[in-house]
């Protein structure tokens, strides 16, 4: 369950600066409870953001990626690889779904495996408790939102309540993953004018133009340097990690919404939708209309 990528280790005691944290994504998705309809029994790896958690309530389910398979029962707590290829509910299955963000800015995951990470709830309770806690919530708060969480209409307490539900659940899966080895945690050697290059191009507004220059005098280094320094960290210039980010917020919007890409392709800062459509093939192998299309099915 080892990651191979140099830069970062797995440990369940690396201490880095308290500022480096803030770099980490977490973002709450969805969570709901539900029996697996018969459509999504078998389903290829998921297009939508972030990384899944499933508790499984009855049924069996097998996940297979290149490493390998793995099956749970009813009873166990299921992270499901970044390399998944398919995974399988047997028919009449229950579960808790939740959807979440737990990432580096360069995308690489806090938590992953080469197959998958199952462990059985009793052995850590209170992480069923929590989610319980927080599917409560949701359930009472926006009793309509399912996977749609996201696009629903809520107040400020209302947010900041379920986020802190949320956090407090992500708190318990975290010790579990320390616990389990499993935790993929940044080493300390970064620059940290390159986090904060990161950290300002996750806050860049996708529909503004984005200048490199502008960047670079904002962390104190030339257009050259932190390029090369940008790619020494992330494997991607600037541009890259910016379009890497808009394409992933353009799939989220293109699977979970029912905006018309046209304005996608507006709010993402492209003047046309052709020259979005383009760029959006070009990166994922398919139009836009495809790609949404999959997902109504």
């Amino acid at each position: 369950m080892a990651s191979g990528d140099s830069g970062v280790h797995r440990s369940s005691h690396g201490r880095i600066r308290m500022s480096d944290w803030t770099h980490l994504k977490t973002e709450f998705y969805w969570i709901y409870e539900g029996v697996v309809r018969p459509e999504y029994l078998t389903l290829a790896k998921l297009g939508s953001p972030g990384r899944s958690a499933y508790f499984l309530k009855e049924g069996e389910l097998k996940v297979e990626t290149a490493s390998g398979k793995i099956f749970a029962k009813a009873g166990d707590w299921v992270l499901p690889s970044s390399r998944m290829i398919e995974r399988t509910f047997t028919e009449g299955s229950r579960f808790i779904s939740i959807r979440f963000c737990g990432d580096w800015p360069d995308g690489q995951p806090c938590f992953d495996s080469d197959i998958a990470l199952v462990f059985p709830s009793a052995d850590f309770p209170e992480l069923k408790d929590r989610a319980d806690a927080l599917l409560d919530l949701v359930e009472t708060l926006l009793p309509d939102a399912g996977r749609f969480y996201r696009l629903s209409r809520g107040d400020l307490l209302s947010h900041l309540r379920i986020r802190e539900s949320f956090i407090s659940w992500l708190v318990s899966l975290v010790e579990v993953g320390q616990k389990l080895d499993a935790f993929v945690q940044k080493t300390q050697d970064g620059d940290e004018r390159i986090f904060e290059a990161a950290r300002l191009l996750d806050r860049h507004p996708l529909d503004m133009p984005f200048r490199e220059e502008e960047l670079a005098q904002e962390i104190s280094l030339s257009s050259t340097q932190l390029d090369r320094l940008f790619k020494k960290e992330y494997q991607l210039s600037p541009r890259q990690y910016l379009d890497a980010r808009r394409l992933k917020d353009a799939e989220a919007q293109l699977q979970v919404s029912t905006i018309p890409v046209k304005q996608i392709a507006y709010e993402l800062g492209f003047k046309s939708l052709s020259y979005f459509s383009r760029w959006f093939s070009k990166n994922h192998g398919e139009s836009p209309r495809a790609f949404r299309q999959r997902f109504e099915k």
